[in-house]
């Protein structure tokens, strides 16, 4: 989420991108990207920096920014929301086209909202 929402919508200044045998890659600070984690899952810094992408060394997570790769597009199928607990159940399929086995249910996921605005996700679970 933190690359989606803070790196690839290009908003790094150039030169803050460095290369790596002529690949570029962004360096994120790992209190930024821990901090945005944090805020919408319960996990700890612990876990986090388990990460391949985590470099203890430099204390930053790397990006790479080459522009290649695939990112996963899901659709909601149905929603419902449970208002005594202030949940949203999103049921999602697999991303892929209907005619290549797509549109059909394979995951829940589970969303709490919170009063001032945000939410932080609570499980997902395969059907």
């Amino acid at each position: 989420m933190y690359g989606y929402m803070k790196v690839y919508s290009g908003k790094i200044p150039d030169n803050e991108i460095e290369y790596v045998n002529g690949m570029p890659f962004y360096y994120a600070d790992e209190s930024q990207v821990e901090s945005y984690a944090q805020s919408y899952f319960d996990v700890l810094v612990a876990h986090l920096r388990t990460a391949d992408a985590y470099d203890a060394d430099k204390k930053t997570y790397v990006f790479g920014m080459s522009g290649v790769g695939w990112g996963y597009v899901f659709h909601v199928l149905r929603a419902e929301y449970n208002d005594a607990t202030k949940q949203l159940v999103l049921y999602v399929d697999n991303g892929m086209p209907v005619a290549e086995g797509g549109g059909k249910e394979v995951a829940k996921l589970t969303i709490q909202l919170e009063d001032n605005g945000n939410f932080k996700y609570i499980s997902n679970e395969m059907l």
